[in-house]
């Protein structure tokens, strides 16, 4: 109505964000700013996949453990990635290339159907996340079952669709694990100390273990049996 165009046809209102269970706000000492979540180690991928676990009509409630398990989540999309597309691709450039390549209109989901499905189902994010790693890990065993390349393309092509559509790659901020480099034993101290802590359900010394971790150029990603580590693109 102010400038006689239209601005959008679509207005969508997601229910409001709460902290461990509670209001987010200054006084209460639970507010995070994306610059704070940065300097604490978190990666943009991690932040938008945990959002991802909040149906838009529901209030998500937002835990430091909710980023713990966004993190590994992307892990095993990662390593299932590198996995099949090694297998086809001769090396890490290729693969990355690929999966930065815009989709076609006309590529299949192949066995990412459903979460394609539940996304078209109200914007039901919780869902499409389920969907993902229940047909990720129908393929992540160490020889998974395909006839032949073209299968594993397919797998990888529905895949690389539906976390394009979800925001990743498209602005290339979830990145395919790269070949392993050497690793300080000062850093393979500092990772081991955390993962203890985090054992210990010490989230703050494992927060602030990740913070020395980040700060020293590494990137440590949790797994449900361990860990591994990365060195911080520059």
């Amino acid at each position: 109505c102010c400038n006689g165009t239209t601005f959008a046809h679509h207005w969508y209102h997601s229910e409001h964000l709460l902290v461990d269970g509670k209001k987010m706000s200054k006084s209460l000492g639970n507010l995070y700013t994306l610059d704070d979540l940065k300097a604490k180690g978190v990666h943009p991928s991690t932040l938008r996949y945990a959002l991802l676990a909040g149906h838009p009509r529901k209030q998500l409630n937002f835990t430091f453990d909710s980023l713990h398990i966004a993190e590994a989540e992307i892990a095993k999309i990662n390593a299932l990635l590198t996995q099949l597309g090694l297998r086809v691709f001769t090396s890490y450039e290729k693969l990355s290339k690929f999966l930065h390549e815009t989709p076609s209109a006309s590529d299949s989901l192949s066995v990412y159907q459903p979460a394609w499905d539940a996304l078209c189902d109200n914007l039901n994010t919780p869902n499409v996340r389920a969907a993902i790693f229940t047909q990720g890990a129908k393929y992540s065993s160490p020889e998974p079952q395909f006839r032949n390349d073209a299968d594993i393309l397919a797998h990888l092509t529905g895949l690389r669709k539906i976390l394009y559509v979800l925001g990743f790659f498209s602005q290339q901020n979830t990145e395919v694990s790269s070949p392993k480099a050497d690793i300080p034993a000062a850093i393979t101290a500092l990772a081991e100390k955390r993962w203890a802590a985090k054992a210990a359900k010490d989230f703050a010394a494992a927060d602030a273990l990740r913070k020395e971790l980040t700060a020293a150029g590494w990137s440590m990603l949790d797994r449900k049996d361990g860990y591994s580590l990365e060195p911080l693109k520059k």
